[in-house]
């Protein structure tokens, strides 16, 4: 394992919680300049939406499912005004290691084997990786890295 790559995560980790410390104090921030007699109206504002941005977003959910059924059924991509429900064929897979044995006695099915070149995604470890503490009434922010090597996908 490199020592550099390890160095790069930690530092990437340290400044995304440095963001998220910096989006907090903003909000912080933000909520000392509204008086509370507006903060208050916003909150409500906020509750009176909240139902109906729920009831929306079942609606948006259970719609998208039924679309992705009948395009399935139908097995073919739709094109709508201003969305397009695209039909994939399932995705095939073969047995690599029943194959790569096959290979040995039969090298000529090498030549339909394809190789995609690697990449990496980067993920966070669990919630217990590290600790982020906001304090507001004397602003002191403490952020703590710990070592865990349980990685949530």
């Amino acid at each position: 394992m490199s020592v550099y790559i390890v160095e790069k995560l930690n530092r990437l980790s340290r400044l995304c919680s440095e963001w998220e410390i910096l989006n907090l104090e903003k909000q912080e921030a933000v909520n000392k300049v509204i008086p509370p007699e507006v903060r208050d109206l916003i909150e409500k504002v906020e509750k009176d939406f909240q139902e109906k941005i729920k009831l929306l977003e079942d609606d948006i959910t259970c719609l998208e499912e039924d679309i992705k059924v009948e395009t399935v059924n139908c097995e073919a991509s739709v094109k709508g005004m201003f969305l397009q429900a695209v039909f994939n064929k399932g995705i095939v897979s073969w047995n690599t290691k029943g194959l790569e044995q096959y290979a040995q006695s039969h090298p000529e099915v090498l030549d339909f084997r394809k190789q995609g070149n690697p990449f990496v995604s980067i993920r966070r470890l669990s919630k217990q990786a590290f600790s982020v503490s906001v304090t507001s009434t004397n602003k002191s922010i403490t952020l703590i890295d710990h070592h865990v090597d349980e990685v949530v996908g």
